[in-house]
């Protein structure tokens, strides 16, 4: 797996992919530096967000959104 971390770096990540450089791979894209808890409308720090986004993790009784009883859909460990 790859990820990118600007809209420059996801072109140039698109552009090896198409070029048949990571044929296989699975890449991400993220338009915001540091993807989604870092973005430019952040208004608390990465570190305190990206601690509270892990605590919310591994207290979740759900591992993927198809264990979650609340949405229709299998489950991936089905």
């Amino acid at each position: 797996m790859e990820n990118a971390s600007t809209l420059h770096d996801c072109v140039k990540l698109m552009k090896l992919a198409k070029a048949g450089k990571k044929n296989g791979y699975l890449l991400e894209g993220m338009a915001c530096e540091g993807g989604c808890i870092a973005g430019p409308g952040t208004i608390a720090s990465v570190n305190r967000v990206r601690k509270a986004v892990t605590e919310f993790t591994n207290r979740s009784p759900y591992k993927t959104p198809f264990d979650n009883t609340h949405i229709e859909g299998e489950s991936l460990s089905e």
